[in-house]
């Protein structure tokens, strides 16, 4: 079984098996700084690192709205209430 299951893999294309690997880490850091990020406290001063996360959030958020227009509801909340 577990013959089997290490020539499976190692007969993976490399782009699949680097995709996996980016998907795993984006997914990872976006678990991590969304547990910090969810834990902040509106009365404390927040760190660079969370401040160049939320910065990249808000850009990310503000492409996608120039993007897409008016079709993406998650950005603007107006529309949605």
């Amino acid at each position: 079984m577990l013959q089997w299951l290490s020539d499976y893999i190692s007969n993976l294309p490399s782009y699949f098996v680097i995709s996996l690997i980016v998907m795993t880490t984006i997914a990872l850091f976006g678990i991590y700084f969304g547990y910090r990020i969810e834990r902040l406290s509106p009365k404390d001063k927040p760190s660079k690192t969370i401040t160049l996360i939320l910065l990249a959030i808000d850009g990310i958020n503000k492409f996608v709205k120039n993007y897409i227009g008016k079709h993406w509801t998650y950005v603007d909340r107006k529309s949605v209430v």
